[in-house]
C-alpha cells in the first residue's frame, strides 16, 4: 500500500470524530459522578445516612447525535467516497483524485452531530 497525500486529512477527519466522542462520552460520566456526589453530601449535611446508588450498566456508546437523519446521511457519504476510490464507474483521474472530500466531510459532520 502506498501512501498517498490524501490519507492525511482523512486521518485528521478520523481523529477528530474519535476525540469528540471520547470527550463527549467522559463529560457525561464526570457529570452522572457529580451529580451522585451532590446527592450525598447533601444527605450527610441534614444527618441522613446516604444511600449510595449502585454504578449504572455501562453505556456501550453513552453520546448521543443531534439528528439521526444527518448521521445516517454522512455514514452513507463516508461510503460513497469509499466506493469512489475504488472507482466502479470508470471515472477520469481527476474526478476519482477527490475521493477523500465526502469521507472528510462525512466524519467532521458526525463529529459535529454528536452531542
Amino acid at each position: 500500500m502506498n501512501f498517498d497525500i490524501t490519507y492525511i486529512p482523512i486521518i485528521a477527519a478520523v481523529a477528530f470524530f474519535y476525540v469528540k466522542l471520547v470527550y463527549v462520552q467522559r463529560r457525561r460520566a464526570r457529570s452522572e459522578a457529580t451529580k451522585t456526589n451532590i446527592e450525598i453530601a447533601k444527605a450527610r449535611k441534614k444527618g441522613k445516612t446516604p444511600i449510595i446508588p449502585e454504578k449504572p450498566a455501562f453505556e456501550r456508546f453513552s453520546a448521543q447525535f443531534v439528528s439521526l437523519y444527518l448521521a445516517f446521511g454522512l455514514v452513507v457519504l463516508v461510503l460513497i467516497g469509499f466506493v469512489w476510490k475504488g472507482n466502479p464507474f470508470n471515472l477520469s483521474s481527476e474526478i476519482v483524485s477527490l475521493y477523500w472530500v465526502p469521507i472528510v466531510v462525512g466524519f467532521v459532520g458526525l463529529g459535529l452531530d454528536i452531542k
